[in-house]
Order: C-alpha cells, then structure tokens, then sequence
C-alpha cells in the first residue's frame, strides 16, 4: 500500500501530463492526444460557472482564457488579453430606419430605431446623410447618445434647399456597424418670410426648422461744422438655424438706423441724432459754438425671441462722431459717458457723451449689449464701429461683425453693408445695416435699417 502510494504521487502526474486526464469511459479508453482533459457522457454537458455580468466584472485579474457562461447575455464568455470579455454569441446591433419628418428647405428631423444590440454593448449610435447614396461614416454624421431604443426626431440641420440627401441609421458595437435602410429626402425650394419695419412684431412659427438672417441698423453719421463729420458702423450680422415649434408664437425685432446728427452753422450749437428703433442710443450732442455738429444715432439691434429668451441677435452699429474744428477737443469718454456706449448692461444702447465747446459731440451706441461703441471726433477720428452679435448656446450659426465708419479726414463716410457670404440663401443682395454718412456740407445721413428673413 505504501509503495502504491508512492508511485501516485511520484509518477501519476507525469503520466497526465503525457496522456491527459479522461473522464466518462467508451473505446478508445485514452483521451485524445492533443487533450489535456477529455469528458465523455451521452446524457450529460459540461457546466461552468454561470454569473450574471456584474458577477463577472467583480473578478478580480481574471485570466487569459477564463470561461463562464453569461446569464444576462444567454451565452458562453471568455476572457481575452485585448478585448477582455467576449461572447462568441454576440451579433452587429440591428438597426431600423424610419421616414424622415417636417422636411424643410434647409433641413429635416431624422428618426431611427437601434432594434438590438446584438448582446454587446453600443459603442456609437446615429445618422449618417450624404447627397450620394448609401451614405456611410465617411460622411456627415450626427452622433445620438444611448443603446437600444429610438432615435430622433434629431435635426439635422444647415442643408442645401432643393436638393436630395441620403439618410440611414446606423449602431455599432464590437461586431462592427450596421446601417438601417436608406431613406430619400428631398429639400424643397425655401419660403421667405421678410421682416423689415423698424420694431418688434410677433410671428407665429410655421414649420420647425427654420434658417435666419438678422441685420442690425446700422449707425448715423455724425455732423459738420466745416470739416466732415464721422462716419457711422454698420450693424452686425449672422445666419442660424433654429429649431422653432410650429404654431408657437415668437418675437421679431428689427433695428431702425441711426439718425444723422444735426449740423448748423452759424449757428447755434448742432445736436446728436436720434438713435434707431430698437435699442439704438442717442448721439452726444455738439459744443455751444455758433458753428458745430453732434454725434450721430447708434442702430437698432435684429433678432429673435421666444418669450423673455434671445435666440439670436445682430447688434446695431454706433454713430460717428460729430466734427471738430475748434480747439476744445476733450471729451471724458468715448461715445457713452463713463461706459463704451455699445454694451451698456441693458438692452438700449447708451447715448453719445455731449461735447464741452466747439466741434461734434459723440456717436451714440448701438442696440444694447450687442451694439458698437462710438468715437468721439477727437483728433481727425470720429468713427462708429460695427455692431457685434449673439447666437444662444446650441444653436448653429455664424455671425459677422459690423464695419467701422470711415475716418478719413476729420470724419469719412459711412460704413458699408456688412457682407454675409450666405446671404444669397435668403433671395437677399442687399444686406441693409450700413452707417450713415458723416456730415459733408450739413447733417449726417442717417444708417439703414435692419432685417429680419426666416426661411423654410
């Protein structure tokens, strides 16, 4: 007995090194060569460990090649070096493409429907859409966040109108991607909806996607007392896509332009402008000399509300600054008094600061937090600057500041149309907002009022 044992402990695991280890019985009564173990029943498996997957995440260092079997996935597991844990069970995700809704000339609502994940987990899900079909990752992709479940309607926004896109689903998990059938979408010509009097109007939305164009009212030029007066900036601009509920009213504004700044000569003393609808400030007005001008008006800002939230705004341009042909050519601030008269705090922009003697007073600001700011005609500058703009958070844009007015001289002109590249989008040439002219021979010309154009 005491050799048997002996001989078990020494020599048995050699021979189950070189054999390997059978259990069950049937011919042949070895195990397989090549087999560390072999099981043989005919009424019976092999069962591992079964573990849900919060079970098996709490192993700790598991080994290369340790097997279990998954009950929330229904399948065998293994682990592996690279990937980890993988189910050799596991599908691509299954993926349904559903008609796409509230088509509009520069966009639509995509929906979809992740069916499956295929028993792994969803690494990216989403659209994919292209003028080309079948649209692919290589494309324009909107990314949805989430696993199993619906998709959309998710917008897809800053389309080309009259034009046919390409869109389908698609979800990827360690199996690879897979797409959703393709869906067709054609973009019809846009309809344009044209707000253009000076002051806010209400506007009841009649479709969901919506792109935008605001102007802001450009500044007044600034007057004369002999030498020109200073020219006043355009207004801002930009162009946003908005996602609007059809039926909801919202609220369009439109700058007015400034008003040019009043010149007399010989006298008395010249007054600012009037500032424009909509926010503009009040130019400064001019010394008590018998030969001067005053500062020109600040334009009125454009844009979009819904209720007591700005969904976009293009700012006013300041007016320029009144002529100075006296020596009495010090003023405390520019434009404002003790603020840059164009971000004031408040929706107004603030009023141009008076001038002490002889020579122009200074341009008043434009369209509140948005507006440029106005120079008084110091020494041979009495420029406006252009409007700035404002796009509320997660809306796409791009916006354009307005140009300064011309300071040519002791004084200049007033500041050209802001250019807006996309501008042809909108059936529109003529971007409005330019500054008024300074004061040649008498008053500043007043600026051009803004614009407001939705399109669908």
């Amino acid at each position: 007995m005491k050799s048997a044992l002996i001989y078990l402990i020494f020599f048995l695991p050699g021979l189950l090194r070189a054999q390997g280890v059978l259990i069950g019985s049937g011919q042949p009564s070895q195990p397989a060569s090549s087999a560390a173990l072999e099981v043989r029943a005919q009424y019976q498996g092999f069962l591992p460990p079964r573990l849900t997957s919060a079970q098996r995440d709490s192993i700790a260092n598991p080994v290369v090649g340790l097997t279990i079997f998954n009950t929330d996935l229904d399948c065998l597991e293994f682990f592996t070096q690279n990937l980890g844990w993988q189910a050799p069970c596991i599908k691509p995700p299954t993926v349904s493409t559903q008609p796409s809704t509230s088509v509009a000339a520069f966009g639509f609502f995509a929906n979809g429907t992740v069916v499956s994940d295929g028993g792994s987990v969803i690494t990216q899900r989403g659209f994919c859409y292209s003028t080309s079909a079948p649209p692919t990752l290589s494309d324009s992709v909107v990314l949805i966040s989430g696993g199993v479940g619906t998709m959309g309607p998710s917008p897809i926004l800053n389309l080309q109108s009259n034009t046919t896109y390409y869109l389908r689903a698609f979800a990827s998990n360690i199996m690879g991607t897979t797409y959703g059938a393709t869906d067709t979408i054609a973009t019809p010509q846009p309809t344009y909806v044209t707000f253009s009097v000076p002051g806010q109007s209400s506007w009841t939305a009649s479709a969901a996607l919506v792109k935008v164009l605001a102007v802001g009212g450009g500044g007044g030029g600034g007057g004369n007392d002999g030498p020109a007066g200073g020219g006043g900036g355009s207004g801002g601009a930009l162009t946003a896509s908005l996602v609007l509920v059809p039926g909801q009213t919202y609220t369009v504004a439109v700058g007015g332009g400034g008003q040019g700044a009043n010149s007399s000569c010989p006298g008395p003393n010249g007054f600012g402008g009037a500032g424009g609808v909509n926010g503009g400030g009040v130019g400064g007005n001019a010394g008590t000399q018998p030969c001067s001008g005053g500062g020109g008006g600040g334009g009125g800002w454009s844009g979009i509300l819904a209720g007591n939230t700005y969904l976009v705004v293009a700012g006013g341009g300041a007016g320029g600054g009144g002529s100075n042909e006296g020596t009495a050519n010090n003023v405390a601030a520019p434009g404002g008094g003790n603020q840059p008269n164009g971000n004031t705090g408040s929706l107004n922009g603030g009023a141009g600061a008076n001038y002490s003697g002889d020579g122009g007073g200074g341009g008043g600001g434009g369209g509140g937090y948005w507006g440029g700011n106005g120079q008084t005609n110091l020494t041979n500058n009495g420029s406006g600057s252009g409007g700035a703009q404002y796009i509320a958070s997660g809306i796409l844009g791009a916006q354009w500041n307005g140009n300064s007015g011309g300071t040519e001289s002791n004084g200049g002109f007033g500041a050209a149309p802001v250019s807006v590249p996309v501008a042809v989008n909108f059936n529109y040439g003529n971007n409005a907002g330019g500054g008024g002219q300074g004061g040649l021979s008498a008053s500043g010309s007043p600026g051009s009022a803004g614009v407001v154009i939705v399109a669908y």
